[in-house]
């Protein structure tokens, strides 16, 4: 028996065939323009049925390995965010890849061959973004491009090495447009005032029974949690432990987010491995807290479709508070006490501020310091984002700005986890929760 030739269709009658649809089997092996190969069957009750059953599935195997030199960017990048979750990419991750994906890449560049995509053409759209005000869309923009060259150099690799394709990747050589520093009259970290304003309408709101947010800002800016953070805490989360010397420490075990990815809500691990950690509170924090659970428990008693899901921060229902529902009533509150309007990201830099100066009287590194608190990966992060308001307050409390090359040990990094909230903070202007 003489074995088909590649592309070659055979038909024989199925000796396994089930029912009348299966009378006959085609096959056909295929040499794909990936080089790849691979054998496709297709049934029918007769011979050109099977056929043309197996010359249409050919079809579609040849338009879904297509070679380098007709793959157009578009395909490569669907294949590319494939890649990504098979390595275990958060959802999260891959719904952000898909929306940059789908408003700036493909519009722009999308319908060209991967093989046509020049480094100016990347090098324009970052520099249009740039122009729009979007440094940080364009980094992605760029990183999104070049990861998926060097997902295809190394797929194509044979290709390239034979000489029969020639694929460089356009983000080599690319040149980032600069932010401007941004304007010290635009100072986006709050001051005591504001905070004691702000929080005054949030608790006036929230002892009228009109929402549930009061809580959840007041942890928010007395605290280092992130806003998925805030909506992922549970109660089995807020514990209590005997120190050494018999003191009790009441403490936040954060290893959980909520986040939306525009349709559906997702529930993982924190943002970095350095997101799972303890945030200490204080005693007053911890007895608001209870405070609120009971709250809760009389919501809870008086509805007819609560859902219970153990969430410290829930919505009336018991349910996710969504963060569109929040960031509305936040911008309420600004209103209300006529108080400059801000993301919510940035209470983490009010909590910094308070933390580095207490830092510094400690002796330990306040960039390394803010690092470990807030669980970030790296300390450019902190250095980055935070050391403009560290070092305003360190001048203004008449403490020296030192270097940021100093070392912080694991014990350090146990100790500074282990500072009470409140305790961090001097207030100005307003009272602590504590007397």
């Amino acid at each position: 028996m003489t074995r088909a030739a590649p592309g070659q269709i055979t038909v024989a009658r199925w000796k396994h065939a089930r029912s009348e649809g299966t009378t006959y089997r085609a096959r056909q092996s295929l040499v794909l323009p990936d080089g790849t190969r691979k054998r496709i069957y297709a049934y029918g009750r007769t011979r050109a049925e099977a056929v043309e059953g197996c010359e249409s599935k050919a079809q579609l195997e040849q338009a879904a390995h297509a070679g380098a030199n007709t793959i157009t960017l578009e395909q490569l990048l669907a294949e590319w965010v494939t890649s990504r979750e098979r390595i275990g990419r958060k959802p999260k991750s891959i719904s952000d890849y898909i929306r940059l994906i789908r408003t700036h890449i493909i519009p722009a560049l999308g319908s060209l061959p991967i093989t046509r995509v020049d480094l100016e053409d990347v090098q324009d759209l970052v520099y249009n973004l740039a122009g729009e005000g979007k440094y940080r869309t364009g980094e992605l923009i760029a990183f999104i491009i070049g990861s998926a060259y060097r997902y295809a150099i190394t797929k194509y690799r044979r290709e390239i090495r034979s000489g029969e394709l020639i694929l460089l990747n356009p983000t080599d050589g690319l040149e980032m447009p600069v932010k401007p520093p941004p304007d010290p009259s635009q100072n986006d970290v709050w001051t005591d005032a504001e905070v004691e304003a702000f929080l005054a309408v949030a608790e006036a709101e929230y002892d009228q029974g009109q929402n549930l947010y009061y809580p959840l800002l007041l942890t928010a800016l007395y605290s280092d949690l992130r806003r998925g953070e805030l909506l992922g805490l549970r109660w089995d989360k807020v514990q209590s432990r005997k120190s050494t010397n018999g003191d009790t420490i009441h403490y936040l075990r954060i290893d959980t987010q909520i986040v939306f990815d525009g349709k559906a809500i997702l529930e993982g691990p924190p943002k970095t491995r350095s997101g799972i950690r303890d945030r200490v509170i204080d005693q007053g924090l911890f007895e608001l807290l209870m405070l609120h659970r009971e709250r809760l428990a009389e919501l809870k008693r008086g509805a007819k479709d609560w859902e219970e899901n153990n969430l410290v921060f829930p919505n009336l229902r018991g349910g996710v508070t969504h963060p569109s529902n929040l960031y509305r009533a936040m911008k309420r509150y600004f209103e209300v006490s006529g108080t400059p309007r801000r993301r919510l990201h940035t209470t983490r830099k009010w909590f910094s501020t308070y933390l580095s100066r207490r830092l510094h009287r400690l002796g330990f590194d306040p960039i390394k310091g803010v690092q470990h608190a807030l669980g970030h990966a790296r300390d450019d992060v902190a250095r980055n984002t935070y050391i403009r308001t560290i070092e305003e307050e360190l001048v203004h409390a008449n403490l020296p700005v030192r270097g940021t090359s100093w070392g912080t040990s694991a014990k350090e990094r146990r100790e500074i986890s282990r500072l009470p909230v409140l305790d961090l903070v001097e207030p100005r202007g307003f009272e602590p929760l504590t007397s």
